[in-house]
């Protein structure tokens, strides 16, 4: 068996959300995150640490592999611009934690048949890939995460059967009444407050920090030409897809979709807004390189009314009730099969 490492594909998708133009916020409806607790910073000395960190039926989990995974851990959030010490009480004990839950319900998911086939395997490694944009971009993120591809299929094998455990056996039986989604509108109504937003597409030509007068010149230039072509009549969709170094948007022709005011750079912002629908913008300059923008629609502060409100609301109520389920399930599995920890 691998190292289950849970955290393997949120920190390499999360490498190109880092890169994206546009920040990532709730969409109104949704309940703001929760602080996150103040780490601990009781450091731990490796070598005092037992042999086996945790026993339960069936395995085991010894010293090396709980600090190769937090070890894992804390470079992948550092490659996010996170820091995290690897060596503290808090961080070993949330690995471990995390390590027991996944091999129990890997264990669990074994048991009832559910092992992911080579063909859903392949579908879902093919998938991720294309995430990446090409295969530089996949292979810097596999080198910046520090796990090999042979170790990226084994965790997506067994985070697949840990999802068919839960997609067979525990959302069928989320449900989320309608009652409890007004309640929720009804005493968040200041967060259902959208603010001014538009809906736009770009392209993108990135422009490294450290770059110099020429270099910034030559791009600018690239992206002049590709002004040019799109006023003379070249679909802005099709410039995207073959010119924007975006990987977020290109895909989709340079669309971004609907952003809040404060979403982005001001900038960016800036020329979005002075745009009128329909129209293009001029080479526009930001941190991130220079960018086309093309603007659909713009959309002032608003109440966002329940019914379009209701299915974010009852995806989130729904993905509380799961991770409840989840808890629940996680703590019969301990229970069960007898988990003894050792830190």
């Amino acid at each position: 068996m691998s190292r289950l490492r849970p955290f393997c594909f949120a920190l390499l998708v999360g490498t190109l959300a880092a890169a994206a133009v546009v920040a990532q916020a709730p969409p109104a409806g949704a309940p703001a995150p929760a602080p996150a607790a103040p780490p601990a910073v009781e450091k731990v000395d490796p070598a005092q640490l037992p042999a086996v960190v945790a026993e339960y039926q069936g395995g085991k989990i010894t010293r090396e592999e709980l600090l190769s995974e937090a070890q894992y851990r804390a470079q992948g959030l550092a490659g996010m611009g996170v820091q995290v010490a690897a060596d503290t009480t808090g961080c070993l004990a949330e690995v471990l934690d995390r390590m027991l839950a996944a091999r129990l319900r890997l264990a669990a998911s074994t048991a009832l048949g559910l092992t992911p086939s080579d063909t859903e395997i392949a579908a879902q490694f093919e998938e991720l890939k294309k995430r990446f944009g090409n295969e530089e971009a996949y292979r810097a993120a596999l080198q910046q995460q520090g796990t090999t591809e042979a170790e990226l299929k084994s965790d997506l094998k067994e985070n697949l059967a840990i999802q068919k455990l839960i997609e067979t056996q525990l959302v069928p039986a989320i449900q989320v009444e309608d009652a409890a989604i007004q309640a929720f509108y009804d005493e968040n109504a200041q967060r259902m407050i959208e603010p001014e937003s538009f809906h736009a597409s770009h392209i993108l030509l990135r422009v490294a920090a450290e770059a110099d007068a020429a270099a910034r010149a030559a791009v600018r230039a690239r992206a002049e030409a590709l002004l040019a072509k799109a006023k003379g009549g070249t679909p802005f969709a099709d410039l995207a897809r073959e010119s924007s170094e975006d990987p977020g948007s290109k895909e989709r022709g340079g669309d971004l979709g609907w952003v809040r005011k404060g979403q982005t750079v001001p900038q960016f912002e800036q020329a979005a807004l002075a745009l009128e629908p329909g129209t293009l913008s001029g080479v526009v300059e930001s941190p991130f390189g220079y960018h086309l923008i093309r603007l659909h629609e713009k959309r002032p502060e608003r109440k966002v009314p329940l019914e379009e409100a209701t299915p974010r609301i009852r995806q989130v109520l729904g993905e509380d009730l799961l991770r409840q389920a989840i808890d629940k399930r996680v703590g019969g599995l301990r229970e069960k099969a007898g988990v003894k920890t050792f830190l």
